[in-house]
């Protein structure tokens, strides 16, 4: 009985953390590229989940803005389509408020490549704003290679 318990004791909280929905939290300190934007207003955090992949693979584009409470946001300008990806998802957290008054609010963008070669992952942008300020965070674009998973050349593969 007492093993019982004491495997519910270290199974359980593991299991319940596991479960834990977790659309809210900052990109994963994992992710190969992370670039970001910041005021003293607040920041704006791109994040890729690679910068290389196949043309059968997919790229995760997470997108965090943080504000200080009494900042407002406005609209979040991020357009992957004009840059030749095709969204295969988008998702759009609620704005959380943080125990120190801050606002996190994230985006999730999965992106497939058309064909192999360059792409761009174009600039992120959102204009921050309080009674006296007023700022235009935007993070750099960013390169990933996409690489073909055909082997050989044409004259092979015909």
């Amino acid at each position: 009985m007492r093993r019982a318990i004491a495997i519910t004791c270290v199974v359980l909280p593991a299991v319940l953390t596991a479960c834990t929905h977790r659309e809210n939290q900052p990109p994963p300190s994992g992710y190969p590229t992370t670039v970001r934007s910041e005021s003293d207003l607040g920041s704006l955090v791109l994040s890729l989940s690679a910068a290389e992949l196949t043309t059968v693979d997919r790229l995760e584009v997470r997108l965090t803005l943080s504000r200080s409470a009494g900042v407002a946001a406005g609209e979040l300008a991020f357009e992957p389509e004009a840059a030749g990806w095709t969204v295969i998802s988008h998702t759009a957290s609620s704005p959380r408020l943080e125990a120190d008054g801050s606002v996190h609010t994230t985006w999730t963008w999965m992106l497939e490549p058309f064909l192999d070669g360059q792409y761009t992952i174009p600039s992120a942008s959102v204009e921050l704003h309080d009674a006296a300020h007023s700022t235009l965070l935007s993070t750099p674009a960013q390169q990933v290679s996409v690489a073909s998973v055909l082997q050989g050349d044409e004259a092979t593969l015909a």
